[in-house]
C-alpha cells in the first residue's frame, strides 16, 4: 500500500506516474533501485521536491470567472477523456498502452479512438459512442461531474448548514453514483 509520508513510496509512485505518462525514467529507476530505502537523503535527492512558493494575488472578477470556466471545462474534458478506459480492473496502464499502440494512437494526443473492428481482447464500455474520438458532440453524463453539480447545488441551498442527512434527502438512492453517498454517516455532531 502507498504511504504518502514515506519518501521511498513517494519517489516510486512519482516515477511510475512519469513512466505511465510516456517519459523515459529508466535512469532514475536505476538510481532508485541502487538506493537503500533507509537512505532518505539520497531518495529525497531523487525526488524533484516542492516547487517554488506561490505568490498569491487576488484576481479580478473577470479573471476569476475565466479560471472557474477553465476549471469546469477541464473537468468535463478530463472526465470524458478517461471514461472509455475508466474500469481500472480491466484497463490497466499496460493494457491502455497496448490498446493505444494497436489503434495507432500512442502517445495519446486526442480522445481515445474506437477502431472498427475492435482489437481482439479489448472492450470499451457502453458509453464509448459518446466519449471516443470522432463521436463526441457534447459532454457525456458522468458521476464525477454529477458530484460537482450536486455539491454546488447543496452549497447554494444550505451553505454551512449542510449535513449528511440533507445530502441523502436531496438525491434518491436509485440515482447515486457508483460509490454513492450511501457511505456518509447519517448522524452529525451537534452544532456548538
Amino acid at each position: 500500500m502507498h504511504d504518502p509520508l514515506n519518501v521511498a513510496d513517494l519517489v516510486h509512485y512519482e516515477l511510475r506516474q512519469r513512466r505511465e505518462s510516456g517519459y523515459d525514467v529508466s535512469r532514475s529507476e536505476a538510481d532508485l533501485a541502487a538506493t537503500p530505502t533507509a537512505d532518505h537523503g539520497r531518495l529525497e535527492a531523487t525526488y524533484p521536491g516542492d516547487p517554488e512558493p506561490l505568490t498569491l494575488s487576488r484576481p479580478s472578477w473577470n479573471e476569476l470567472a475565466d479560471r472557474i470556466l477553465g476549471g469546469w471545462q477541464g473537468r468535463i474534458a478530463g472526465c470524458n477523456l478517461g471514461k472509455p478506459v475508466e474500469d481500472g480492473d480491466f484497463w490497466t496502464p499496460d493494457r491502455i498502452r497496448a490498446y493505444l499502440e494497436l489503434a495507432g494512437a500512442h502517445p495519446l494526443r486526442d480522445f481515445i479512438p474506437a477502431p472498427d473492428p475492435m482489437p481482439e481482447g479489448f472492450r470499451l464500455p457502453e458509453c464509448w459512442p459518446e466519449t471516443t474520438r470522432g463521436h463526441i458532440h457534447g459532454a457525456a453524463r458522468d458521476d464525477d461531474i454529477d458530484y460537482s453539480i450536486l455539491n454546488l447545488r447543496l452549497l447554494e441551498q444550505y451553505g454551512f448548514d449542510l449535513t449528511p442527512d440533507r445530502v441523502l434527502a436531496f438525491l434518491p438512492y436509485s440515482r447515486l453514483a457508483e460509490h454513492g453517498l450511501r457511505s456518509l454517516p447519517t448522524e452529525h455532531p451537534a452544532s456548538a
